[in-house]
């Protein structure tokens, strides 16, 4: 499983604004791999990308409605209203702290 977060200076950061992401790949409830990358795209462009790059789930501080339907499209589940250190949000994530937005 691939967990994404758009990521700045070590904090998770606003989808929109965003020119970094966090890729942290997960297995057997623990992080094996990080990767950092610049996509530069926007928009649908990024959800795109994302999806490409086997993202399964996406953890943001704020999700508007277009960027919910381009993740529903494309089958990538949700996570919203969070804010903070990313290797810290990982850390809450793996016991189980956050889940999906419905």
């Amino acid at each position: 499983m691939i967990l994404a977060m758009p990521y700045k200076h070590g904090n998770i950061d606003g989808f929109d604004d965003c020119k970094l992401f966090a890729l942290y790949h997960l297995e057997n409830n623990q992080v094996v791999k990080k990767d950092l990358v610049k996509p530069n795209l926007v928009g649908e462009e990024l959800v795109e990308f994302l999806y490409r790059s086997q993202v399964n789930q996406l953890m943001v501080p704020l999700l508007s409605d277009d960027l919910k339907f381009e993740l529903d499209f494309y089958q990538i589940d949700y996570i919203s209203g969070v804010s903070g250190e990313a290797d810290e949000l990982i850390d809450r994530y793996l016991e189980g702290e956050f889940q999906d937005d419905e």
